[in-house]
Order: C-alpha cells, then sequence, then structure tokens
C-alpha cells in the first residue's frame, strides 16, 4: 500500500503580521502548495485514490471540487470520509478489490 498526506493546512501564528503571514504563503506557493489539495492520497493496483475527510458541516470547497474533477477525468477515484470508521471500511473495500 501507497499512502501519504499532503500537508495542505495553513492556520495562521497567534502574533504573526500580516507581512509575516504573506511571507508564509508565499513560502508555502513556492514549494508546491495549491488550493484543493485533498486531505489523503492512496495508490493501489494502478489507480489513484484520493480521500477528503468532513466531519459535520465540513463541506468541500469549490477549489476541492476542482482538483476532484481533474483526478477524476484521468481515471482516479475519490471518497469522502465522514468518520474513523468510514475511512477504514473504504480503505478495506478498496484494498480487497
Amino acid at each position: 500500500m501507497c499512502m501519504w498526506h499532503t500537508p495542505n493546512e495553513y492556520t495562521p501564528h497567534a502574533k504573526e503580521t500580516q507581512a509575516e503571514t504573506l511571507k508564509r504563503l508565499s513560502e508555502r506557493k513556492r514549494i508546491g502548495v495549491v488550493k484543493g489539495v485533498l486531505d489523503l492520497a492512496f495508490y493501489w493496483k494502478n489507480i489513484l485514490y484520493i480521500l477528503d475527510v468532513k466531519i459535520g458541516n465540513d463541506t468541500l470547497s469549490e477549489a476541492q471540487l476542482l482538483f476532484i474533477e481533474c483526478i477524476c477525468k484521468q481515471g482516479g477515484k475519490f471518497y469522502e470520509i465522514n468518520s474513523v470508521d468510514h475511512g477504514k471500511n473504504i480503505i478495506d473495500e478498496i484494498m480487497s478489490n
């Protein structure tokens, strides 16, 4: 199994100035951080599965929907995970096929 998480989250630091925030965002963009990247990528039997965890009222953003569309157009598969057990079931299902 080949699975990874893309650390694409951003949390501003409490005492960070606007200039420092913009600098950090610029550095993240420079190393390849892009809007819409999902939480997990899972490559299994020549298929790229992308998974995103959405709990409660959390929903997919427009950037995420575009990212999903691009991956699926190239043969990838998308799953939304709503709980730990749900995620485990999805991964078990993928690996059993």
